[in-house]
């Protein structure tokens, strides 16, 4: 019976599963329940759930920090396999009858501009599925532009099921990393040409500002990686502070972050370390949210692609 559960990983926000699904039995897909942990206690299920869900196996994408490429890439999940990580995730992990917000965000594994027509489907059904949690959906691209219109479209079919099913209440989100579009190159592996730049970012939602105005702002993540870039300046210069939000989360301890070398700027063990430069980017008139992972969190290795590529490991030795 499919989907199935191999394997699982808790901590005291929430758990990690690795999901078998009926249309590849061979490449499980992780997907995630959480609740925000706030001031030491935990955010109840009846005020707010987060599901995650990988929306392909695996990634087309090769970031620098993240262990999902380890994982080898699978192509494109099918509404029907993105729909069952989400019923795994209710059905194991939900107690409350009734949720004021079920966040749904599509950001575990794979780019979703890669998959947007089964991804928007997925986001649509999902309105009629869960009504007693009042879902919102959360698209997160890191706004490749290696097929031409690709992300343009998908962000566009994203926002138009958003207005006509959910009267604009969803959320939008970049993966930007740096200010400093040399080293987001490097950190995607991509050809400087081939993503969004953040002034390309800047004019679609400029162009979309009463959309997002409607709805939710625009959040741009930035993983606060030792020598990643933060440029307050380039912030003020290119973006609008009206439409967006600025959070900054720490990187996840990896396979891809030990193999590269890549460490925190900020962490548990030193979640102020960004004060600083958060103030004056707050100052600049932006909303700043700063995620710090939980110690639980970073030394079980519980990023993106991590627990997919431990069970892949266990296989082998096997």
């Amino acid at each position: 019976m499919y989907p199935k559960i191999v394997n699982r990983m808790n901590n005291k926000t929430g758990t990690i599963f690795l999901v078998q699904v009926k249309q590849n039995l061979d490449f499980p897909v992780e997907c995630v329940f959480a609740q925000d942990y706030i001031n030491g206690k935990l955010v109840s299920q009846e005020d707010k759930i987060v599901c995650i869900i990988s929306s392909q196996f695996g990634c087309a994408m090769k970031c620098e920090y993240c262990a999902v490429p380890y994982n080898r890439f699978g192509g494109n999940l099918s509404v029907e396999s993105m729909l069952d990580q989400l019923n795994i995730l209710v059905n194991e992990c939900m107690e409350a009858d009734e949720c004021a917000k079920m966040k749904v965000h599509v950001a575990r594994e794979g780019e979703p501009s890669f998959n947007y027509k089964n991804v928007v489907i997925a986001l649509r059904e999902l309105k009629g599925l869960y009504p007693a949690f009042n879902p919102m959906p959360c698209f997160t691209t890191m706004a490749p532009d290696t097929i031409p219109k690709q992300t343009l479209n998908a962000l566009n079919e994203y926002l138009k099921m958003g207005d006509k099913y959910y009267d604009g209440e969803v959320q939008l989100q970049f993966s930007v990393n740096s200010t400093d579009e040399e080293q987001r190159a490097r950190i995607f592996n991509l050809p400087i040409t081939k993503f969004w730049h953040l002034a390309e970012i800047s004019h679609y939602c400029n162009l979309n500002a009463d959309k997002i105005k409607k709805g939710r702002l625009v959040t741009l993540n930035f993983i606060g990686a030792e020598g990643y870039t933060i440029n307050p300046d380039v912030l003020e210069e290119i973006l609008d502070p009206e439409l967006y939000v600025i959070k900054i989360t720490p990187v996840n301890t990896s396979k891809a972050s030990v193999a590269n070398k890549i460490s925190s700027a900020i962490d548990w063990s030193k979640p102020n370390a960004l004060d600083e430069q958060i103030a004056i980017i707050s100052e600049r008139g932006f909303n700043v949210i700063k995620s710090v992972t939980a110690q639980v969190e970073d030394e079980t290795f519980m990023g993106c692609g991590q627990l997919g590529f431990l069970e892949k490991e266990k296989t082998t030795n096997e």
